[in-house]
């Protein structure tokens, strides 16, 4: 059943002034990056030199919307991109390749923020509205296409890819920073409704500055070799992999922009500390001098630095953030040879010889091109699309039912956690590799049983951490610090609310804890992928490789190897459970190994006297792997360090 119906415009419309000429320009960036906000300061410049006397207005139009809004774009993106990027990778491509879910987010979007959007737009009285950020152009053409927005709506386009973001029939002009990209944004959009123009920069890139000049300033050497490693406004990608690489390269001086990322450049200051061949800066007010100064340039993402890079001359090598639309425009630009991308170091240092030997062709600036200036304020309405059929299948509320029970499935259930957490590697630990022959021994006990349990190990020279799902007495914690154990975590009940208070369970305990942060144990069953990612910021999980219960037949038929995680259930002390553990520790001095806890395993003489049944031999912390997962590394017992291949806290320089 289909229907074409004249859409009526749900709120009071936003008319033009009715002058012959726009006086007043609005321009709606995002705090999303850095890029945004450079496009929609470029666009100002060049409107405010093409019409001297007209009012030009920058706007965060995600700030405008309100709080839940802003929440969900910028503060969302913002942990997606250091915590979970590949959540961020999944987002992405579910909106990149379905349109229903494209068309639900924009429908609550608009049912949110809209209004407020709506109002804060009256309220500058604009003739014209440009729009540099992909989700306020997608709502303003919805605006336009019901009438609610009268104003011509202007959008700039700085990607190559994800189009569909960026282009939207009811937006009256499309502004595209790269030639390739009108044919896909005319078939969007309708034809005529794109125009190629000059970069979308600030005017100092377009003014002449030698190397040597730019040099001269920053108090650089003429002869040096100048790598310059960004990583955006938010500072983000594998930034201290790529300062390491570039460091490799003979006679090169590496110049590190963090952007806005504290954390990210206190960390690189002292890991670099002392070495001159670095320095590490902040956000960069004189970025066009950084690239007029280097030889090449790494950067994590692309957008707008790549058109400064190419108006400086300085090739670009994309590499450090993989996920989501940077790797698609990555990619895409690559094909056209307009940017190097490196998908490890050794593809970066190729990249960088190849780089670093290649002469000087200063691109063309593209002066035949038009401006923004000069079309956004020649911008007119356009003709109005017709209404298009609509169906009731594609209704909001039934793509909005059904996205609450997928949502749903998979926070509350814990049948996708292992698929999920294969697909974003992010599996629990069951092996920390040692050089030494032991094994991580995971006592589940009733709190009452502990100290004899503790007590009951002392004697056979063995310890062990013992997995507290409630708070201990201060009695049993004083036990088991003076038998040498630990205490490890686990993640409460699960069931219809009470796994939203997976982190304060966690945190909870983490002041009584041994050690008191970094690892907790996963239930055997259970656990959901919901409390994986609110348990996230806490520390790894892990689980036994080796689980056996004192209610079990295979206790006898256990072999761990060096380094394996084995948990043992204890039901009741000492009957039953005491025979199981006297069995699996005999099996472990079969085996040549001995029981410690998980911290001593992964640093054996950091934190603790050796036992006798351990060399007193110091060793270096060893890394900490899984059986799927390679490249993660814990260097202490209360942190754990994990790299781009397992996760994106490193590589966007934040510790978990």
């Amino acid at each position: 059943m289909s229907r074409v119906k004249e859409r009526k415009p749900r709120r009071a419309p936003v008319r033009p002034c009715g002058r012959d000429r726009p006086e007043r320009v609005l321009v709606l960036c995002a705090n999303i990056g850095e890029g945004h906000a450079a496009a929609a300061r470029a666009t100002a410049e060049q409107v405010r030199r093409r019409r001297p006397g007209a009012e030009v207005v920058i706007e965060d139009g995600i700030a405008a919307m309100g709080s839940l809004p802003r929440w969900a774009l910028e503060t969302n993106s913002r942990v997606q991109f250091r915590w979970l990027p590949g959540m961020f990778t999944l987002t992405y491509l579910l909106l990149m390749h379905c349109g229903p879910a494209r068309r639900l987010g924009m429908f609550l979007l608009n049912a949110v923020g809209g209004g407020l959007l709506l109002e804060r737009i009256r309220g500058h009285r604009p003739d014209v509205v440009v729009s540099t950020y992909p989700v306020v152009t997608a709502l303003l053409g919805r605006m336009r296409e019901r009438g609610e927005l009268e104003v011509p709506v202007v959008a700039t386009i700085t990607d190559l890819t994800g189009l569909f973001f960026w282009a939207h029939p009811g937006v009256d002009l499309h502004l595209a920073a790269y030639e390739e990209s009108l044919h896909m944004v005319e078939r969007i959009a309708g034809p005529g409704r794109a125009h190629w123009i000059q970069p979308l920069i600030a005017s100092e890139f377009l003014s002449p500055r030698s190397r040597a000049q730019a040099r001269r300033t920053l108090s650089l050497a003429d002869s040096d070799k100048v790598v310059l490693v960004s990583g955006g406004g938010w500072g983000v990608g594998d930034l201290e992999g790529a300062v390491r690489t570039a460091r490799e390269v003979q006679d090169a001086t590496v110049l590190c922009v963090c952007g806005r990322n504290e954390a990210v450049r206190e960390r690189l200051t002292d890991a670099f500390l002392g070495d001159e061949r670095v320095r590490v800066l902040g956000f960069a007010l004189n970025m066009s001098d950084l690239l007029a100064a280097a030889n090449v340039v790494v950067h994590s993402t692309g957008g707008v630095t790549c058109l400064e890079a190419r108006a400086r001359d300085c090739p670009v090598v994309v590499y450090g953030f993989p996920v989501g639309h940077a790797r698609a425009n990555a990619r895409a630009m690559d094909r056209l040879g307009l940017v190097r991308q490196a998908g490890s170091r050794r593809a970066l240092t190729r990249a960088l010889e190849e780089a670093l030997g290649r002469s000087p062709s200063p691109a063309p600036l593209a002066d035949a091109l038009p401006d923004a200036g000069a079309l956004v304020v020649a911008a007119r309405p356009a003709p109005r699309p017709a209404p298009q059929p609509r169906s009731l299948v594609r209704q909001p509320l039934a793509w909005a039912a059904a996205s609450v029970l997928l949502t749903g499935w998979l926070l509350l259930s814990d049948d996708p956690y292992p698929v999920i957490a294969r697909a974003f590697e992010a599996e629990p630990l069951t092996t920390l590799s040692t050089s030494r022959p032991q094994v991580g021994l995971v006592i589940e006990a009733p709190a009452s049983d502990m100290p004899a349990v503790a007590a009951d190990l002392r004697r056979r020279h063995a310890r062990a951490s013992f997995a507290a799902t409630e708070s201990l007495p201060a009695c049993t914690m004083a036990a088991l610090k003076g038998s040498g154990d630990g205490v490890l975590a686990v993640p409460g009940p699960r069931g219809t609310t009470a796994w939203l208070h997976t982190s304060r369970w966690l945190r909870r305990r983490s002041s009584t804890l041994v050690p008191p942060r970094a690892l907790y144990l996963v239930p055997d069953k259970g656990f959901s992928f919901g409390q994986y990612v609110l348990a996230r910021g806490y520390g790894r999980p892990v689980r036994g490789a080796v689980r056996v219960g004192s209610d079990r037949s295979d206790r006898a038929s256990i072999s761990p190897r060096p380094g394996e995680i084995v948990v043992v259930e204890l039901s009741r002390w000492p009957g039953p459970s005491r025979r199981s553990l006297s069995e699996v520790l005999g099996r472990l001095d079969e085996a040549g190994l001995s029981a410690v806890p998980l911290d001593a395993l992964v640093a054996p003489s950091a934190t603790r006297t050796p036992t006798a049944r351990e060399p007193a031999t110091a060793t270096a912390p060893p890394s900490v792997t899984t059986r799927e997962t390679r490249n993660t590394t814990v260097p202490g017992p209360l942190s754990c360090q994990l790299s781009p291949a397992t996760s994106g806290a490193s590589s966007t320089g934040t510790r978990t």
